[in-house]
């Protein structure tokens, strides 16, 4: 997966979709959560919304924590203009613990970062500034 990962190339998203929804084991699994992030960007924008759902509504019935984690960061990496990215990972953030809450946090900030360059936007309703509200 992590050599899928680094070729980057769109055309090897169905087999890391494939690892992601049928393999038994958490490894592979949180291997090609994090190859999705890595190739979806490259993916044309409208199949990347599809794609990007498909891995939201399948991290909301994973049950290894670190799949869901790893799949959180992904979702950050790729969502950049995603309507759905910024409601996943805040519900994320809120209704996780432990170690799984601080990787939704992270996924948070990569997602602000991927906003914009200013972190004191104008006008206020800006992403950053509804989730430092949410942070903090």
């Amino acid at each position: 997966m992590s050599a899928l990962a680094r070729i980057g190339d769109p055309a090897a998203i169905e087999a890391v979709f494939r690892t992601i929804e049928t393999e038994r084991y958490e490894w592979p699994r949180r291997a090609a959560v994090s190859a999705a992030g890595e190739i979806l960007p490259n993916v044309d924008p409208e199949e990347r919304s599809k794609l990007l759902r498909r891995l939201a509504d399948h991290l909301a019935e994973e049950t290894a924590v670190q799949v869901r984690c790893h799949g959180r960061l992904a979702i950050a990496k790729a969502g950049s203009g995603w309507v759905d990215a910024e409601p996943i990972l805040a519900k994320a953030y809120r209704e996780s613990t432990g170690p799984e809450r601080s990787f939704a946090a992270l996924a948070l900030g990569l997602f602000a970062r991927a906003a914009g360059p200013d972190p004191f936007e104008h006008p206020p309703e800006g992403v950053r500034h509804r989730l430092a509200d949410l942070l903090l």
